[in-house]
């Protein structure tokens, strides 16, 4: 496994950016590249340990602008790499981690939860967009790590199938009614790579053990997180 950890950002988030890049520097081993990637211009998002991309935006909103980045993955990472762990930029580690964390036999961990346990507005909008009926949410948590393959083959099925590239239906889209990691999981798990991956089910299955805390950027940084954030630090 060549694994790279791969995280789209903006300069609104760039202070819950350094925490993260902070916490990789001093918990990450066994990655390929840490990339970052980020809007023309945002250059505050830029750090000397990592792989910066500055990518001219395509998308007029940028909640749907970082989603369309993340399903485009494949184009920044290295020819090599063979998965991808997507982190967002209000995660902190706080526990060494490895490819193998989230992992077993290079097929990745993803938690999925029946939609009978959760109140999701993505399961219709997913099932719309995809065509095909859908009992999980697979936006459980972060991090999540998919193979680079799949998002490959994802791409090429929905040209094959819905005779638009993805990259110009999530140009197109409209009132945020689309969730990157919903498409994605939803993809492998009904259509092609189930095999490829762990499956943990969030209400009768152990969850692995991830060294991790999500913030929620939305809600800002204050004096009591930044202290949370400064001791795993």
């Amino acid at each position: 496994m060549k694994c790279d950890i791969f995280i789209r950002s903006y300069k609104n988030d760039s202070e819950w950016l350094r925490y993260c890049i902070k916490s990789i520097e001093k918990y990450a081993s066994g990655f390929n590249d840490v990339i970052i990637t980020y809007p023309e211009g945002d250059d505050c998002c830029r750090h000397s340990s990592t792989k910066n991309i500055p990518i001219k935006e395509i998308h007029t909103d940028g909640y749907i602008d970082q989603q369309l980045t993340k399903l485009n993955a494949t184009k920044y990472v290295s020819n090599d790499t063979t998965h991808i762990l997507f982190v967002d930029s209000d995660c902190c580690f706080f526990d060494k981690f490895t490819p193998d964390t989230y992992s077993i036999n290079d097929s990745p961990y993803l938690c999925i939860t029946h939609y009978d346990y959760i109140d999701s507005p993505w399961k219709n909008i997913t099932q719309d967009i995809m065509g095909i009926e859908i009992e999980y949410e697979f936006m459980r948590r972060q991090p999540l790590m998919y193979r680079k393959e799949s998002l490959i083959d994802f791409q090429n099925w929905f040209l094959d199938t819905k005779y638009i590239t993805l990259i110009d239906f999530m140009v197109n889209v409209k009132e945020r009614k689309v969730s990157e990691y919903n498409l994605i999981g939803s993809y492998v798990y009904y259509i092609n790579g189930y095999d490829k991956y762990k499956w943990v089910n969030t209400n009768s299955d152990i969850i692995p053990y991830n060294p991790m805390r999500q913030f929620r950027s939305w809600d800002g940084i204050d004096e009591k997180i930044r202290e949370e954030i400064h001791n795993y630090l």
